[in-house]
C-alpha cells in the first residue's frame, strides 16, 4: 500500500474526479487544488480551508484514517498514470496568498454561533415542522429513525436516520440519496430551498424558521418528554445496553419477510433458493428488497454470542440510488455466523471470508452439478458446515470474536478454509490472519487453508477477472458478476446502455 508521504508529494488531487461516487460528492465550483513549493507537496483549498488529499477525503465520506488509505490506494490503483498526472498539473492554481481561518463560534456577529447551537438541538421538533414523523419501532437510544411520505415537492417517501457525537451534535444519513448525509445545519439547507423554492438557502433562512416556527414550542416539548435527548454512541459498551439491543435486534429481524423466490441473493447473486431455505431464520429481506442479516459479538459474561448490530446488504438493482453498498445498524459490528437449520451442533468445517456471501458461496461450488443443480446429498454435507464473514475491515474485536467461536467447535472442527479477494485488502486479510493463528494455539487437529478464487478456476480459465468466492459462483453458473450488472444498470439509467 502508498505510503503518506506518496499520497502528498504524487498524487494530484484532480484523480478524485475519476471515481464517480466520489465526484457526486464534490461541490466541484469550490474544488481548487495547489502545490505547496516549500514542502514539495499538494494541497487543496476548497471552501475557504485547506486539506491534504488524505484529510480531505476523510472529511468527505467521514472514514477512519486506515480506510481512507485504501480508498486512495484503489484509486491510485485503477487511475494513476505519471504522464496524465503531469497533463492534471496544469490545472494546478498558484498557493492562495492568505487563507483564511475563521472559528465559527468566534464570529463578529454572533450568527455562526447561534447556527452551531441548533446542531445540539434534538433533531424531533424541527423535522416535525417539515412532515416527518419519528419511527419508535426503528429508533433505539443511540439512533433516531425519521420517515416522510410522499407529498408534493417528494415523488416518494424518504427516511432518515440520525445519530448523536460524543461533541452532543447531531448528524444524519439519508441511505437513499448520493450525499445526503451532515448536521442539522446540512438538512435544513437542502429541505428549506424546496419548500421556499429557493436556489440556496442561507444562515439568515435558516435563523428565521428556527427562531419563528421551531423554538416557540421546542422546551415545551422536550419538557413534556415528547422527545428524549439520545445518548452518544459509548466508545465501550457495558453489557446492559448490549443485551437491550439484542433484544431490540432480535425482535427486528422477526418483522422482516421471508426471502421469496426471485429474491436478490438468487436472482442476482447466484444461489439456489433450495440452499438459502437452510438460512430463512438468519436472512431476510425487507421492503426494498435489500438482504437483512446479524452480526454478532462474544460477551464473557454470558459466554456466548449476543447480536450486535442488524445490517442490510443493498440490492442496487432494485435501488440504485443509493449510495451505500452496506448499511449497519447496532451498537457495535460483529462478525457474521450462519449456521444451517440443519446443523448437527458439531461442525467439520469453518469458513471464513470477509463477507458471509463468499462463504456461502465457497460452500456452493463445492456442491453443484454440472448444470448447475444442487447435488442430492448437498444437505447431508452442509450439516457439518459453519459460516462466517468479517463483514468489513478486520481489527482486534473481531479477531477476540472469531478465536470464541473457534474455541466453541474446537473439538469438533477439522479444517478452517480461509476465502481471500484477489486485491490489496485480500493480501491484508492473509496477513492479519496468518498472525492471528500464529498466536493461538488452537488443537493441531484443525488445518488452516487460505484459498483464493483461483484455486478452484480451471487451467483455461486462468487468466478471468475473478475477483471474489461470490465472482466465481456467478462464473460458474455462466453469469455476469455482479459490479457487471450493476454497472449496466447505471448505464441504462443514464441511457447510454443498449442490450
Amino acid at each position: 500500500m502508498i505510503d503518506f508521504n506518496f499520497i502528498k508529494e504524487k498524487i494530484n488531487p484532480y484523480w478524485l474526479f475519476k471515481d464517480r461516487e466520489i465526484a457526486s460528492l464534490i461541490e466541484k465550483k469550490s474544488f481548487k487544488a495547489y502545490k505547496d513549493p516549500e514542502k514539495n507537496q499538494y494541497r487543496i483549498f476548497y471552501k475557504g480551508k485547506t486539506y491534504t488529499l488524505i484529510n480531505f477525503v476523510m472529511n468527505l465520506l467521514k472514514t477512519p484514517v486506515k480506510e481512507t488509505n485504501k480508498i486512495i490506494n484503489d484509486l491510485y490503483e485503477k487511475y494513476y498514470s505519471e504522464m496524465e498526472n503531469k497533463e492534471l498539473d496544469k490545472k494546478l492554481i498558484r498557493k492562495p496568498e492568505k487563507i483564511k481561518k475563521r472559528n465559527t463560534l468566534k464570529d463578529k456577529n454572533g450568527l455562526d454561533l447561534l447556527v452551531h447551537s441548533y446542531t445540539l438541538m434534538h433533531p424531533g421538533p424541527i423535522l416535525e415542522k417539515l412532515g416527518y414523523r419519528l419511527s419508535k419501532n426503528k429508533s433505539s437510544k443511540f439512533s433516531l429513525v425519521f420517515k416522510k411520505r410522499p407529498g408534493i415537492i417528494e415523488e416518494r417517501g424518504e427516511f432518515v436516520l440520525f445519530r448523536r457525537l460524543p461533541n452532543r451534535q447531531y448528524i444524519y444519513v439519508n441511505p437513499r440519496t448520493d450525499g445526503d448525509k451532515g448536521n442539522i445545519i446540512n438538512f435544513l439547507q437542502k429541505r428549506l430551498a424546496k419548500l421556499q423554492n429557493k436556489n440556496k438557502i442561507n444562515r439568515i433562512d435558516i435563523i428565521k424558521f428556527m427562531e419563528k416556527e421551531v423554538k416557540p414550542e421546542y422546551k415545551e416539548k422536550m419538557k413534556n418528554g415528547i422527545y428524549k435527548h439520545l445518548k452518544p454512541k459509548p466508545s465501550k459498551y457495558v453489557l446492559k445496553n448490549l443485551l437491550k439491543e439484542h433484544k431490540i435486534i432480535e425482535n427486528l429481524l422477526k418483522r422482516y419477510s421471508e426471502l421469496k423466490e426471485d429474491n436478490y441473493l438468487t436472482k442476482y447473486r447466484g444461489f439456489n433458493f433450495e440452499f438459502l431455505k437452510y438460512f430463512f431464520d438468519q436472512i431476510k429481506e425487507n421492503e426494498y428488497k435489500n438482504i437483512v442479516y446479524t452480526t454478532k459479538v462474544f460477551i464473557p459474561e454470558k459466554n456466548d454470542f449476543i447480536y450486535g448490530s442488524l445490517n442490510f446488504k443493498i440490492n442496487k438493482i432494485a435501488n440504485p440510488e443509493f449510495i451505500l453498498k452496506n448499511v449497519a445498524i447496532g451498537l457495535t459490528q460483529g462478525i457474521s455466523i450462519m449456521i444451517p437449520t440443519n446443523s448437527n451442533n458439531n461442525p467439520k468445517h469453518l469458513i471464513l471470508a470477509e463477507s458471509f456471501l463468499d462463504s456461502l458461496s465457497y460452500f456452493l461450488i463445492n456442491h453443484l452439478d454440472k448444470n448447475g443443480k444442487l447435488k442430492k446429498d448437498f444437505n447431508e454435507s452442509l450439516k457439518n458446515y459453519i459460516f462466517t464473514g468479517t463483514e468489513g475491515a478486520i481489527d482486534k474485536n473481531k479477531l477476540n470474536y472469531l478465536k470464541q467461536l473457534i474455541k466453541k467447535y474446537e473439538k469438533s472442527l477439522k479444517n478452517i478454509n480461509i476465502l481471500l479477494d484477489k486485491d490489496k485488502y485480500g493480501e491484508k486479510f492473509k496477513e492479519e490472519l496468518e498472525n492471528f493463528f500464529k498466536n493461538n494455539n488452537f488443537s493441531s487437529d484443525i488445518k488452516i487453508n487460505f484459498y483464493t478464487a483461483d484455486n478452484f478456476l480451471e487451467k483455461d480459465n486462468q487468466d478471468e477477472i475473478i475477483k471474489d468466492f461470490n465472482d466465481l459462483l456467478l462464473h460458474k453458473k455462466g453469469s455476469k458478476s455482479i459490479t457487471q450488472i450493476e454497472e449496466e444498470q447505471y448505464q441504462k439509467k443514464k441511457g447510454n446502455y443498449a442490450d
